[in-house]
Parts: structure tokens; C-alpha cells; sequence
């Protein structure tokens, strides 16, 4: 868990020079997934990838899986 939480705020400390605190802010996953997103051709393949990964609903998004409890 802790390499996983480190890739956040790794990326986001070397950029703007802070300390890993074990936190990840919206900030850091902000900066996080920007980068990622950069590198995906298709707008509708990053949602897709993102509420399945997360597990949230996306309104934009029929083929996401439900955010559990949500139905």
C-alpha cells in the first residue's frame, strides 16, 4: 500500500518539491492522473478506465460498472 500511495505523491513532490507525508491530496492525484491521461489517445477510453478503476458511475459512460450501493 505503500509504494501504491508513494506513486502520488512522488510524482507531484518532484514537480513541485514537497515531502511524502502518506496523504495523497486532491492535488497529487489531480497531477497523477493528468499525466496519465496524456498518454491516452481517447477521451471516452480514460472515463471508461477511470470508473472501472475507481469504481464510481459515469454518467457519460454506460459501459462503467455502478458505484457499489449506488442502486
Amino acid at each position: 500500500m505503500l509504494e501504491f500511495l508513494e506513486t502520488f505523491e512522488q510524482h507531484y513532490n518532484t514537480i513541485n518539491g514537497g515531502k511524502s507525508d502518506g496523504i495523497i491530496t486532491p492535488e497529487e492525484w489531480l497531477e497523477y492522473y493528468t499525466h496519465v491521461s496524456a498518454s491516452i489517445d481517447n477521451d471516452a477510453y480514460f472515463e471508461l478506465m477511470m470508473s472501472n478503476a475507481w469504481n464510481i458511475e459515469s454518467a457519460n459512460n454506460p459501459a462503467s460498472m455502478p458505484y457499489a450501493g449506488s442502486r
